[in-house]
This record gives structure tokens, C-alpha cells and sequence, in this order.
């Protein structure tokens, strides 16, 4: 069947039918959301709303359905046996359930090997991470940041129970389903049309290219007064000790409510930052879909900057990271000024980008728009969510260590000796 004299109006509707959600939620700035449920399902990005801020009060129930995974066109053969899968792509599955106090949302083992096995064909870190900026971080070998789309589309294939979430304002998008259906139903065809449609949708942010452009923070420094081992005393003498899953093991057991919590907020006041400090940090994380950061119109919409949330350059550096990496060196540069408050902004800020690349890999927005909340969920997406704990404490400790004292203790990262056997930092 020759498609080619629809193929343009086939992508011109995909297009305008993607559901990523666009339509950026109107939120108070700099406020803590809870997440509104629709038909059994959380709608929106669920990444977005539990694991980027992780305040208390904004934790989704245990989903009803299976899910999975993430991202963009790479050539894919599906393993037909568990001996395909890396062993510890099922250790870093059971550690994400055990942190997560709740099961992940896979029903059979078919269906786990399936999302198991759309992970173990991601690509590595040098297609994406040219700059080596995962690596700077003390992060090596994670897969998270480099699934595609066609080993996604081939996972959501063995969920038969799995629908994007679809109501929004209490009104279901039926554009969304159909397009759904039709990528379940052809989806080379849809991949292909993809081609065309992803350009379109990314044209505003493609068009502007900020990434590429001179960046200059906006915010003015206003000193506090304090020195760096006055603000971050609790997390400077934590440093000798810290083990990377240790942390991340103890970031999920202790909330202010009582409920077991996960994300920024959790894991930055367990290596040490406070409460006001952590939750400074938590709030412009999660600002950034909601344009109410200093940055202005940061959210996932097309109309806004996609290039924070999905990988707009594949054939340079991955532009997720690109932001990360900026707006840590701007928090540097503020903490050295004393100016803390404005420099935990910036680390939120650049949290969410680093986030997402975990959450999104190298997912495009067709594809992302059309499973829905399929990559961000925590519970489909657990071994996204086990390696996005490291690096954002990896992060958050990049900074510590790069304005930390001279005689201040020296931290070191080491492999995890935890039973869980479970990959870690190094």
C-alpha cells in the first residue's frame, strides 16, 4: 500500500492530536499540588508530579493497570528469553519496589519481560551524553536515559490491560485514543508518520534553539550572610559516609506525614539538606512544568521549551543535559556569592531536566504524547525511577562537593554492598 500522498496529512493530524499533556495545568506558582485522579488513572505525568517535587501529600495510590517504559527509533530485536536481560536490570527492579513500599504494576511475567527487555536494548551513554556529563557525576552504565521508541511501543504491544490515561478537565481526548489504537494496531506506520509529526511539535523550540544560546542566569544573588558550612553543615558531615544506595534506601522510609516518600524533596533532606532547604529545592523541580520558575515559559508545551524535557539534539548532546549541567554551574556560582537561596533554585531547576532525561530516555514527544503517562509513572517505570534517585543525588552531591571547604571531609562514592546487589554509582 503506498502511503505517501496521505503521509503529510496523516502527520499534520497525529500532530495535533498528541496528548503530552499540552495543555499545561494552570497551578499556583511555587505551591505544592496534589495530583488529580481520572477514570482509575493518574492522567498527567505521574514522574512529574511524585518524584520530581516528592512532597509530602502529592502520593499517587497503586496504579490498577500495567505499563511501561520509554523512547526514540533504534533498530530493536526483543529478547525471547530471560537470559537475554542483564541480571541486574531484576535487582534494580526488586531495589525500586522495596524503596517504593508498593509492588510495580506488571501482572505476569511476560509482561515484565517485556518492559525489561524494551530497557536492556537501550543505547549507551555515548550516543546521547557526548559531553560525558552523567559521567562527571559519578554515574556509569545506567540504561534509563537511553530506551527508544520502538522497543516501547513493543512493550505497551504485551499490556493488554494498559491505556493512556485520557480525561482531562473531565473530558476525554477521543483523538487520543484513536491515534492510541493505531499505534497498537501499525505500528511502523505510526513510527514513520512520527517522522514527520515530531518535527512539527517541536518546530517552536527547535526554532529557538536556547540550548545553543549564551546562558545567563535569572536571578540576582542576594547574600545571606552564611558560609557554606553554616548552610550546609548537617549534609558537609554526612559526606565521609555517604554510600549511594545507602541513601537511596533511606531516602524512602521517613516522612514528615508518616508515608513512606520518595523524590527531591525526601532524597535531598535525608543527604543532609533541611526541611526549608529541601523543599525550595522540591517546589522548582516541579516549577518548571508550570512556567513558574525565573526561567519563564520552561514547560513541556510546544509553545514553550520541549528541549528541557525531551532530547532535541540526538546527534549532539542530549539537551536535558545540557540544562542540567548549566544550571548546576550557575548554583555553584551563587553559593560561592552566598547567595543560597537563589543557587537551591537553580539546582531545582536543573534537577528536573536530569530528571526527565531518566524518566523520557531518549522517548520523542509523538510517541511519549500518544502512551500517555506510560514513561513517568513510577511504579511502570521502576528501573527509571531507581536510577533517576541516583543521579539526582549524584547531583545534588556534585554541588556539595564543588563548593565545599578545602579541609571539608572528602566525599566518596562507592558500589553499593547493600544485599539488594543492586547497581550504583561509582
Amino acid at each position: 500500500m503506498n502511503l505517501r500522498p496521505s503521509r503529510a496529512v496523516l502527520a499534520v493530524i497525529l500532530a495535533c492530536s498528541v496528548h503530552l499533556p499540552f495543555a499545561a495545568a494552570s497551578t499556583p506558582a511555587l505551591t505544592a499540588r496534589a495530583p488529580t485522579a481520572a477514570a482509575g488513572r493518574w492522567p498527567l505525568i505521574a514522574f512529574d508530579d511524585d518524584f520530581h517535587s516528592g512532597l509530602p501529600g502529592t502520593f499517587p495510590s497503586v496504579k490498577p493497570t500495567g505499563a511501561s517504559d520509554t523512547v526514540t527509533l533504534a533498530a530493536y530485536e526483543r529478547p525471547d528469553t530471560r537470559d537475554a536481560i542483564p541480571p541486574v536490570l531484576y535487582e534494580e527492579l526488586d531495589a525500586a519496589e522495596k524503596l517504593m513500599h508498593k509492588p510495580v504494576a506488571y501482572k505476569s511475567a511476560a509482561e515484565l519481560d517485556a518492559y525489561l527487555s524494551s530497557v536492556a536494548c537501550a543505547l549507551p551513554a555515548s550516543a546521547y551524553d557526548r559531553r560525558g556529563f552523567l559521567a562527571s557525576l559519578g554515574l556509569h552504565g545506567l540504561l534509563a536515559p537511553g530506551r527508544t521508541d520502538q522497543p516501547t511501543l513493543q512493550a505497551v504491544e504485551h499490556l493488554p490491560n494498559f491505556r493512556p490515561g485520557t480525561i482531562v478537565n473531565g473530558q476525554e481526548i477521543q483523538a487520543q485514543v484513536a491515534v492510541f489504537r493505531f499505534a497498537m494496531a501499525h505500528p511502523d506506520v505510526f513510527l514513520d508518520l512520527t517522522q514527520v509529526a515530531n518535527p512539527i511539535i517541536e518546530s517552536h523550540s527547535l526554532q529557538a534553539a536556547l540550548w545553543k544560546q549564551r546562558f545567563e542566569p535569572a536571578q540576582e544573588a542576594h547574600p545571606t550572610g552564611e558560609t557554606v558550612v553554616q548552610r550546609y553543615a548537617a549534609a558537609i558531615a554526612r559526606m565521609p559516609e555517604f554510600v549511594f544506595e545507602a541513601a537511596f534506601r533511606a531516602a524512602f522510609d521517613a516522612q514528615p506525614t508518616g508515608q513512606p516518600g520518595y523524590g527531591t524533596y525526601t532524597i535531598a533532606q535525608n543527604l543532609g539538606f533541611t526541611q526549608d532547604e529541601a523543599r525550595r529545592l522540591a517546589l522548582n523541580d516541579d516549577a518548571v512544568d508550570y512556567d513558574t520558575t525565573p526561567y519563564g515559559h520552561t514547560s513541556y508545551a510546544p509553545t514553550d521549551q520541549m528541549d528541557r524535557h525531551f532530547n532535541l539534539d540526538p546527534k549532539h548532546q542530549d539537551t536535558r543535559l545540557v540544562w542540567a549541567s548549566r544550571h548546576l554551574s550557575a548554583a555553584e556560582i551563587f553559593a560561592r556569592e552566598s547567595a543560597f537561596d537563589e543557587a537551591e533554585v537553580e539546582l531545582g531547576v536543573g534537577l528536573h531536566s536530569l530528571q526527565d532525561c531518566f524518566a523520557h530516555g531518549q522517548l520523542t514527544p509523538c510517541v511519549h504524547g500518544v502512551i500517555g503517562e506510560f514513561p513517568d509513572d513510577v511504579t511502570d517505570d521502576p528501573i527509571a525511577f531507581y536510577e533517576a534517585t541516583l543521579a539526582t543525588e549524584a547531583y545534588l552531591w556534585a554541588y556539595l562537593r564543588a563548593i565545599a571547604p578545602e579541609d571539608a571531609p572528602t566525599l566518596t562514592i562507592g558500589p553499593s554492598s547493600s544485599a539488594t546487589g543492586a547497581r550504583t554509582a561509582s
